[in-house]
């Protein structure tokens, strides 16, 4: 009961040039593995443009990541306030729910996003891979696997979907 899913390209966001290069320091940081300069960078953008849900997403992820859940939080919830289908948000509020133990919570951001067809591979990684750990935590470990191995069609080596099918065949079936 999936749609037919296809990678679309989005074209390149243009920004004023501040906000650019701030934007791209931010995700080099990111790519470093520093979540604090990265965050301190997207706050910078945000001072200049506070419409931006790219800016506005990724300062709340590198919060989270900063174990500022709160404030991440709110950060990653006003960049669907700024734009609804932004499906990086929709799957990272949707496994912030699932660490909560509410299922049905996570359950309820992804499905805004299961009748759309295109997605970029960012995108479409992050949603199969969110929608597997939903069904896993509703009971549903087959069709978990089946949307890992759809996530494998998009990016064949991606290690957490392949870490994740390892533990998921290595669970004792009922029967």
């Amino acid at each position: 009961d999936l749609p037919a899913l296809r990678l679309s390209v989005l074209a390149a966001p243009t920004y004023a040039e501040n906000v650019g290069t701030l934007m791209h320091q931010a995700t080099e940081a990111q790519e470093q593995n520093n979540p604090a300069r990265a965050a301190e960078l997207y706050a910078q953008v945000l001072a200049l443009n506070a419409t931006l849900p790219e800016a506005e997403h990724n300062l709340g992820t590198a919060l989270l990541l900063s174990n500022r859940l709160e404030e991440g939080e709110a950060h990653v919830r006003r960049s669907l306030e700024l734009e609804d289908n932004y499906a990086l948000a929709r799957c990272n509020l949707a496994s912030l729910e699932l660490s909560r133990g509410k299922v049905e919570e996570a359950a309820r951001f992804l499905e805004p996003l299961d009748a759309r067809t295109a997605f970029t591979l960012e995108e479409v990684v992050a949603y199969l891979r969110t929608r597997s750990d939903v069904a896993h935590a509703q009971g549903d470990p087959a069709r978990a696997e089946l949307l890992l191995h759809c996530l494998l069609a998009f990016d064949h080596d991606n290690a957490l979907a392949l870490e994740r099918l390892k533990t998921l065949t290595a669970m004792p079936t009922e029967g």
